[in-house]
């Protein structure tokens, strides 16, 4: 049963993947089955340019904010482990449950 639950997922898969390798004239929705008849890397080249800019610029936020997050994170849950000052119970008990919304209910 798994195994076909997978090949039903893979399927779509399959399919972009090949059809990225077509030209414009094999990508058709009657041939999109088939191998192409000629391979092409010109669909991958075209869009590494258009979004090589995007990716930088995600990755030029992303990266700083992990580092960030991580280390405020472990400032944060080491003197929370190791200080017990009165209601730290109560204000991991509040974290804890913080952590159960979802990101998009509180956006």
């Amino acid at each position: 049963m798994l195994l076909l639950v997978l090949l039903v997922v893979l399927i779509p898969v399959y399919v972009l993947f090949v059809t990225s390798f077509k030209g414009a004239g094999d990508a058709a929705p009657a041939r999109a089955w088939a191998l192409p008849t000629t391979w092409t890397l010109e669909n991958w080249q075209t869009a590494w340019t258009t979004l090589s800019p995007a990716i930088g610029r995600s990755l030029q936020m992303v990266i700083p904010a992990t580092i960030i997050s991580a280390f405020l994170g472990s400032l944060n849950g080491f003197v929370l482990a190791r200080w017990r000052f009165k209601g730290a119970d109560v204000v991991f008990t509040l974290i804890l449950f913080g952590m159960f919304i979802p990101y998009q209910a509180v956006m």
